[in-house]
């Protein structure tokens, strides 16, 4: 027999095996096969509903199997699935295999069908095997973490069909995995649902966060709501995510207190933020605990603009020798980002962290101490309270330059603060004559930039002009080598 031969028998072998296939089911069987395989799924809807179609018939022709595989819309599908389930016989006869379509939906990321499925009908997912199952698939699935609102309507779905078969469950990795997907999803409703079946709330889920870092996260008012009862279930504050935060670090971050209020909304809003973060922060065992990048959640709160929730840890004790991994205290970072400050929150700040443990002149892992590092950031404010506080303006950096020379190399259009803190150290005793690792003093910087405006202000503070840098110019010598002066400038 040639190898066309052979393959023609082998096809009238498979049709005759079809056709006797076909012979053995019922008519109506054969009838829904049939459309299903032709695609005509409103044939199949018209014929359950119509012809004298059984549970038997619907279960031998592999409907439900073939409905979960195919594109289908899914009103359609509903209005199917409507028809099938309609009785009760058809319940008993399809659960079993309704069951094993839904969690095979479940695992090939069908979850539209999913959805259709649970909402259609009441009865599957009885037993914990399988309702687990589903809520695994549901945790672990990309497709869903990638889409957020699919993963919003397949939870809700589930809860509408079994929210009293997970509440009753024995299994408590049915709530447990829940609460945590619920908190993930911001559905903190159907969180405080499951807090009736006292899930374990200090689990960290796939993210390494806890289901009160979860509401930590959250910006509006169910924080200020639920964070008591999440405490009051059991919730540990001084518990740490995967990048070492604890709840404090998170609220750093993400519960920025606001310092202008513009209508009474905000302002009680503000006032219920402040004290939930009140409470959050007497929940805490130690205030002062690091993340991985050496952090604490006052540290955090500055490098957050989070100035008053930075306060109020600082009232209730944070300490501010702690530092990061730049060798930086909550002193330093303040005076990196002071500039915006307010001159209240700014004294308030400095002085906190001065009366908290702060050295004032201890140097970052650059070799700058906070009084550099303000120059370096125009937070003048800053400047302003450290020297009042007893900084060490004449103390040099790891270059060998103190503030003076840092200040004379500002830009002409700082001009006017920049001359108000040369008046304020010098009326505290400091050497305009002292020079930088160049051999340049303050007069001889200025003159070189041709920042008339501040040698003019210099000359003022009695420096010595006659002084000479390691060039061997003297300021007036430095002077006269200028490119020509307008005749306001040569006033000098």
């Amino acid at each position: 027999m040639d190898n066309l031969t052979q393959v023609q028998h082998e096809d009238q072998h498979e049709d005759q095996h079809e056709d006797q296939h076909y012979s053995s089911l019922p008519e109506g069987a054969v009838l829904l096969n049939s459309a299903s395989e032709a695609g005509n799924w409103h044939l199949v809807r018209d014929v359950i509903s119509d012809a004298d179609v059984s549970p038997s018939d619907i279960r031998q022709s592999f409907l439900l199997q073939k409905l979960e595989s195919a594109t289908v819309d899914h009103h359609l599908v509903r209005d199917i699935l409507k028809e099938i389930f309609s009785s009760k016989a058809s319940v008993q006869t399809m659960k079993s295999i309704a069951q094993d379509v839904l969690i095979k939906a479940a695992h090939c990321d069908n979850w539209e069908f999913l959805i259709d499925f649970l909402l259609t009908t009441d009865t599957l997912l009885e037993d914990e095997k399988s309702l687990l199952s589903v809520i695994r698939l549901m945790a672990s699935s990309q497709m869903l973490q990638a889409n957020p609102f699919l993963h919003m309507d397949v939870f809700t779905a589930l809860w509408k069909h079994a929210n009293q078969k997970i509440i009753d469950s024995k299994d408590k990795s049915v709530q447990n995995t829940l609460v945590q997907m619920a908190a993930e999803l911001n559905m903190w409703s159907r969180v405080c649902d499951l807090l009736v079946t006292k899930p374990d709330l200090n689990l960290l889920d796939r993210e390494g966060l806890s289901v009160l870092h979860r509401l930590v996260m959250c910006r509006d008012s169910r924080f200020d709501s639920l964070l008591p009862v999440l405490l009051e279930k059991g919730a540990d504050a001084s518990l740490k995510n995967s990048e070492g935060n604890t709840v404090l670090h998170m609220a750093a971050k993400h519960q920025k207190l606001k310092t202008q209020i513009i209508d009474e909304y905000q302002k009680n809003r503000a006032e219920s933020t402040c004290q939930t973060l009140t409470t959050l922060v007497d929940s805490c065992c130690y205030i002062d605990d690091r993340d991985n990048q050496g952090n604490t959640a006052a540290i955090l709160a500055a490098k957050n603009d989070n100035w008053e929730f930075a306060i109020l840890l600082l009232k209730h004790g944070a300490r501010t020798d702690v530092r990061d991994q730049s060798q930086r205290s909550l002193l330093h970072i303040c005076a990196m980002r002071g500039s915006s400050l307010d001159p209240i929150t700014c004294e308030t700040v400095v002085t906190l962290c001065v009366n908290n443990g702060a050295a004032v002149d201890d140097p970052d892992a650059q070799g700058c101490p906070a009084l550099h590092l303000a120059v370096e950031s125009h937070s003048w404010t800053v400047f302003e309270v450290l020297v009042k506080l007893g900084a060490d303006f004449m103390c040099r950096d790891s270059h060998g330059y103190n503030v003076l020379h840092k200040i004379a190399q500002i830009e002409s259009k700082h001009i006017h603060d920049v001359t108000l803190l040369f008046t304020l150290l010098v009326d505290r005793h400091a050497d305009l004559n002292t020079r930088n690792p160049e051999g340049d003093a303050v007069i001889h910087i200025a003159t070189k930039l041709q920042n008339w405006t501040m040698v003019n202000h210099l000359v003022n503070l009695k420096p010595d002009i006659n002084l000479s840098n390691s060039e061997g110019f003297t300021m007036l010598h430095l002077l006269a080598l200028s490119k020509p002066l307008s005749q306001e400038d040569f006033k000098l």
